[in-house]
C-alpha cells in the first residue's frame, strides 16, 4: 500500500507541473532543500557503491545484462573473480598470507560506522525538513543502502562462519564487530520506518 500511495503520488505532481509563479525567495530556499536531498542520495549511493566495490556483496546484473540474458541465454563463460561470495574471496587472501580476521574486522567497522554516518545524515535531514520537502527518491535511496547494509552483515557472518571452520575457534573482535553492525542495521530500520511515514504525510496532504 506504502509502495501504490508512493506511485500516485507521482502521478499527482506530474500532473500538476505548470508555468511557476512563486517567489524567488521561495525557490531559493526550495533550490537549498533540494540540494540537501540530493547530498542524502548522494551518500546513500556512495554506501551502496562501497558495499560492492569492497567485496562485501556481490553486485547483481544490470538492466543491459540482464536484458541479454533474457534474449540469448546466460553465458557461463563471463563468469569473474570478482563475483565470487565475500567469504570465498576472504580465504582466497588466507591462502596468501593474508589475516582473514583482521580483514573481516576492518570491513565491518568500515561497514559500520558508513551506515552510522548515512543514517545521521538522514536524522538530522529529518529534523530540518518538512514533508513537503521531502522527496521520494530521499526515502527509496536510503532504503537501499540499508538493503545493502543486511547483505553485507550476511556475507559477515559466513565469511565469520568460514573463519571458525578453518582455526576451529571463533574471533572475539570479529564477534563485537558484528555486534556494533547489527545495532547500526537495527537504528537504520527505524530511521527508514520513519523517513518513509513523514514522505507519507506529503501523500496524505495531496488527499490521497
Amino acid at each position: 500500500m506504502r509502495l501504490l500511495a508512493f506511485a500516485l503520488a507521482g502521478m499527482c505532481l506530474s500532473a500538476c507541473a505548470t508555468v511557476s509563479v512563486v517567489p524567488k525567495e521561495a525557490k531559493v530556499k526550495t533550490a537549498a532543500a533540494q540540494t540537501q536531498q540530493s547530498e542524502l542520495r548522494q551518500a546513500s549511493q556512495a554506501y551502496v557503491q562501497q558495499t560492492v566495490e569492497r567485496g562485501w556483496i556481490v553486485a547483481g546484473p544490470g538492466w543491459t545484462e540482464m536484458a541479454m540474458v533474457l534474449l540469448n541465454g546466460r553465458d557461463e563463460t563471463a563468469e569473474k573473480p570478482t563475483d565470487l561470495k565475500y567469504a570465498d574471496r576472504l580465504m582466497l587472501k588466507a591462502e596468501h598470507g593474508a589475516d582473514p580476521v583482521e580483514i573481516l574486522v576492518t570491513d565491518t567497522k568500515d561497514a559500520s560506522s558508513g551506515l552510522a554516518a548515512l543514517t545521521d545524515e538522514v536524522e538530522t535531514l529529518l529534523a530540518k525538513t518538512k514533508s513537503d520537502k521531502l522527496e521520494r527518491a530521499d526515502v527509496t535511496s536510503y532504503e537501499r543502502a540499508l538493503v545493502h547494509a543486511q547483505k553485507s552483515r550476511k556475507s559477515f557472518i559466513e565469511a565469520a562462519g568460514s573463519i571458525q571452520k578453518m582455526y576451529g575457534k571463533s574471533s572475539e573482535q570479529a564477534e563485537l564487530a558484528l555486534t556494533d553492525y547489527e545495532g547500526e542495521i537495527d537504528r537504520a530500520r527505524r530511521t527508514a520506518n520513519r523517513i518513509a511515514d513523514v514522505y507519507a504525510q506529503r501523500i496524505t496532504g495531496f488527499g490521497l
